[in-house]
């Protein structure tokens, strides 16, 4: 078989079983890609095969590309619908995508989508945040502020979710433990999970949401467990943040949280 041959069987693979990337994949995988790593004229034959290696190289580390799942197609075939709706297309778990870098990228190899941040008590600007900066590989994995002791976001094993530690010492003295998304694309996501406290003492903790710096879902929790769940539209860029701090006498013990977090698209 000749390299024209291979060339042409490839070219039919792809137009046969490939399903086209949705227009705001496609400039966000553009923008991403380097101008130096683009194909120059000093590569000596540019066909489907070299190609399909510079597929494999970028766009498979960045998003869902060329051929899906048969998961997320129609199971009544072409001409009925890009894929069952049922199926989301992203789905970002704060859990599994936990990383020792802070910001980190997700599992579609976006950069700088998880961030892991502090903040004082009861403010909701994000110019204000500041990133915790010491990855702690103690009894579990956890990002910490030295300067607040106890202050942490990580895992631990045995845990089902993050684990969210917010720092006080008095009603004028609380540091917010703070779990950051930012969206890759825009468009409209569902969030889903289970804020969990432990309250063996103290007085329990108050979590907000915040899209930007605007709050869309707040609520004290003086013990046990409270669902979240939200449908909100995000624009690219836009960030969420979920807020953890001790409750309004500042209290900080026995405020161990557990954040099961999981936005889809």
């Amino acid at each position: 078989m000749t390299f024209d041959d291979l060339d042409r069987r490839v070219e039919e693979h792809l137009a046969s079983t490939a399903s086209r990337m949705p227009d705001y994949l496609r400039a966000s995988v553009l923008e991403d890609i380097p101008r130096r790593g683009q194909v120059g004229p000093g590569w000596p034959r540019v066909g489907a095969m070299a190609r399909l290696s510079l597929a494999a190289g970028v766009l498979a580390a960045t998003v869902f590309v060329v051929v899906r799942a048969p998961a997320l197609l129609d199971p009544a075939g072409p001409g009925a619908g890009d894929r069952a709706s049922a199926t989301p297309d992203f789905v970002w778990d704060a859990v599994l995508n936990f990383r020792d870098r802070n910001p980190s990228m997700d599992v579609y190899g976006n950069p700088s989508v998880w961030s892991y941040l502090h903040a004082p008590g009861g403010v909701h600007d994000p110019t204000q945040y500041l990133r915790l900066t010491e990855f702690d590989r103690g009894a579990g994995e956890a990002w910490i502020d030295p300067a607040h002791e106890g202050l942490a976001i990580g895992v631990v094993p045995g845990a089902n979710g993050l684990t969210v530690e917010p720092w006080g010492r008095s009603a004028t003295e609380i540091e917010a433990a703070i779990v950051a998304w930012r969206d890759p694309f825009g468009g409209p996501i569902t969030v889903s999970g289970l804020v969990e406290v432990d309250a063996a003492c103290g007085d329990g903790i108050d979590v907000s949401i915040d899209q930007g710096d605007r709050t869309i879902e707040q609520f004290s929790l003086p013990s046990e467990s409270r669902a979240i769940d939200l449908a909100i539209d995000m624009r690219r860029g836009e960030t969420l943040y979920v807020r953890v701090e001790p409750g309004t006498s500042g209290n900080g013990d026995c405020d161990t949280t557990w954040l099961t977090l999981t936005i889809t698209r």
